[in-house]
């Protein structure tokens, strides 16, 4: 669905769409990849946003385009892929694949599980 991209507010006053669900465009005309670390982020910025509406505040904070994610390569070793997806063109940089990334998207998905569900 279509969203503001810095606000992620949908056609519809006060509804918002964060993640998988959205369709942001990137000024080379690709989309925001659909990572969970820019969902996580989107979400953030919507619910501060509807944080301030609750409290008669208006609404200040925005998601960037920012993020990182993970590339799990094989051969136990992982790339990340990171920039300002915002940028015009886009600014991103991918890292050639190593065994500290991989040891590191795991510690990112242990995190996740963790603050989420409490595993």
């Amino acid at each position: 669905m279509a969203v503001d991209r810095a606000t992620l507010e949908t056609a519809h006053d006060g509804i918002y769409a964060i993640g998988d669900a959205t369709a942001i465009p990137l000024a080379n005309g690709m989309a925001l990849p659909k990572a969970g670390l820019f969902a996580e982020r989107e979400g953030g910025a919507v619910a501060a946003r509807i944080a301030s509406r609750l409290r008669g505040e208006e609404p200040t904070a925005t998601f960037d385009g920012r993020g990182a994610c993970f590339m799990e390569m094989g051969g136990g070793e992982a790339s990340l892929v990171s920039g300002d997806f915002f940028a015009d063109p886009p600014a991103a940089e991918l890292s050639a694949p190593t065994s500290d990334f991989r040891a590191a998207k795991e510690r990112f998905e242990m995190d996740r599980l963790a603050a989420w569900f409490g595993a």
